[in-house]
């Protein structure tokens, strides 16, 4: 994911006549035309005493179940922990991949627009075709994921994960709609059948194996 990350960001950097880097890209192009104040790839410093305390429940994977791919591409250096992220100089830099730092409310309000169909409060950033696309399962989407997971992962043709039964997008259950999990369990989706969108944000990170554990499903039925 991290990887992917500075990919993306240096393809805008250099396809954008202002050669903005990707957080000031999203800050002028997609934050502010929707109206969100509080969504931030390298936050400034004046939000710092804002940002949640995280508190660490994951239950360690041994190694010996993880693809070896994931052991070389995240180690502990990087690793998606509060040790690394919770850093000053990790939430000032543009970690493209994994580094977005927001309120629910902000988040909400983006998945919103994907929810209908690219459009919202009259400011419209992408085509209802482009947005439809996005529901698409990826050719391959029953192989299984050779870096991060080692079984399948409900990716779409888009890049956005789609809803199923299994964590960790048991909470959002319509396969046709676009998801993306975050750091330890939060979660974001946009439901374009119900024209619904959630986000759920929390600071105490966990990883599910099984629906019954996920305690995100909870509220997002609720929502429902």
């Amino acid at each position: 994911s991290m990887t992917f990350g500075w990919i993306i960001g240096e393809l805008v950097r250099r396809t954008d006549p202002n050669r903005r880097s990707l957080g000031r890209f999203i800050q002028e192009e997609i934050a502010a035309p929707l109206g969100i104040k509080d969504l931030w790839v390298g936050i400034p410093d004046a939000v710092e005493p804002r940002v949640a305390k995280q508190i660490d429940a994951m239950v360690p994977v041994p190694p010996e179940y993880l693809p070896p791919l994931f052991l070389a591409s995240m180690p502990a250096q990087v690793a998606l922990t509060p040790v690394v992220f919770e850093r000053p100089d990790v939430r000032r830099a543009e970690v493209a991949g994994v580094g977005g730092i927001f309120t629910a409310r902000g988040e909400a309000r983006f998945w919103a627009m994907l929810a209908n169909g690219g459009e919202l409060a009259g400011v419209r950033l992408l085509s209802q075709e482009r947005v439809a696309s996005f529901s698409v399962p990826r050719a391959n989407a029953e192989e299984p994921d050779p870096v991060m997971f080692g079984f399948p992962i409900p990716l779409s043709s888009g890049g956005f994960w789609l809803g199923g039964a299994n964590p960790p997008v048991c909470s959002v259950r319509n396969p046709r709609a676009i998801c993306h999990p975050g750091q330890g369990g939060s979660i974001g989706w946009a439901d374009p059948d119900l024209n619904l969108a959630v986000a759920i944000c929390h600071n105490r990170l966990f990883n599910p194996t099984t629906a019954e554990e996920d305690a995100i499903l909870v509220v997002a039925n609720a929502v429902r």
